[in-house]
């Protein structure tokens, strides 16, 4: 029996060398790659992939949910003044309250008064509950305040994070305002809160994670320091998630304020 194995062990000497000279390059390029994929050197190339597979998937239909009102240059032009006034601000809020939609958000600045019609503007957003304005978290100078004749509740920030390539893949459902650590709902957040308030599909927070959110049943994951392409990433106090984005414009109706 003795000589029978190690006539079996001369035979597979051979192969395990063999083996172990294969496998070196292999194991070293895994290593490599591991390494490079580490210090974020491959970091750029994976978003660059993600949005092409973005491009690549088919098109969406219409969603009838949403309506977008757009502000241009071609609108500035036949007002013939910018900022908008309040009072063409109003009005238009008017206009879209007649179709009974679910929520409204505007998503200008509106913290200084911009005549005429300021008085009528602040009438006219105090009195309709499913109105939301924004306030800006992120700038280089200071905080841009939302309007103060809204509670906060019906203010939601705008802030958007870049990456470094300047894209927006990520966004932000919640995050701690900078100068007294008060925790803050993005303008998206506060417009899905309402337009799902009727059918009992509620906001709260999550179980599975400090500051986590959810609606209803269904907890939103967070964007961790190395979620996906991401390396290193900051979190903070800030809830993010991946953005899936539509690839047209055609993909949502699309109205001009004039």
């Amino acid at each position: 029996m003795e000589p029978e194995i190690n006539a079996a062990w001369q035979r597979l000497q051979p192969r395990i060398k063999n083996w172990q000279i294969s496998i070196r390059p292999g194991l070293t390029l895994t290593g490599l790659v591991i390494l490079f994929r580490l210090l974020g050197l491959f970091q750029s190339a994976e978003w660059r992939m993600f949005d092409a597979f973005l491009r690549f998937r088919p098109a969406e239909p219409v969603d009838e949910r949403v309506l977008i009102v757009t502000i241009e240059e071609p609108d500035i032009q036949e007002m013939k003044t910018y900022p908008v006034p309040d009072g063409e601000l109003a009005s238009l809020v008017k206009q879209l309250e007649r179709d009974n939609p679910k929520a409204i958000g505007i998503d200008i600045i509106l913290d200084l008064p911009v005549e005429p019609g300021h008085q009528r503007c602040v009438e006219t957003l105090t009195a309709l509950p499913n109105v939301f304005a924004i306030e800006y978290l992120d700038t280089e100078v200071a905080e841009v305040g939302a309007p103060r004749f809204l509670p906060s509740e019906r203010v939601g920030f705008s802030d958007f994070p870049k990456d470094d390539d300047g894209a927006v893949r990520r966004m932000l459902m919640g995050r701690s305002k900078t100068s007294t650590e008060e925790y803050r709902l993005s303008l998206a957040t506060r417009l899905a809160e309402e337009y799902l308030r009727d059918e009992e599909i509620l906001l709260d927070w999550g179980t599975k994670a400090e500051l986590a959110l959810k609606f209803g049943l269904i907890e939103f994951p967070r964007v961790q320091s190395n979620t996906g392409g991401y390396i290193r990433l900051g979190a903070g106090r800030r809830w993010r998630f991946i953005v899936d984005r539509r690839q047209y414009c055609t993909d949502w109706h699309c109205f001009s304020c004039t």
